[in-house]
């Protein structure tokens, strides 16, 4: 009972040859995006370059805020002053 079916035969290599074939426009659609996945990951590390250059700009604008406050709050001494030396020398 060993009879080799010639057209089951057939089968299992048609079946081996759609895998094959599968496997094949797999691998060739995958290349595209693999480049693709290249150019995302230069375009991620672009932006996390640019968001701790902002990270740091912002660091500096608090800073440059805070110093301006300062620089208000010694202005309206500074005025404050000046205001009572004129109201001195008008009445002097």
């Amino acid at each position: 009972m060993d009879r080799v079916v010639w057209g089951l035969d057939l089968v299992w290599w048609l079946v081996a040859g759609m895998v094959v074939l599968a496997v094949v426009v797999m691998a060739l659609a995958a290349v595209p995006l693999l480049r693709r996945l290249t150019g995302l990951r230069r375009g991620v590390l672009r932006l996390q370059r640019h968001a701790a250059t902002l990270e740091r700009l912002r660091g500096r604008a608090e800073r440059l805020q805070r110093r301006a406050e300062g620089l208000d709050a010694r202005s309206a001494e500074i005025r404050e002053g000046m205001d009572l030396l004129r109201a001195g020398i008008r009445r002097g």
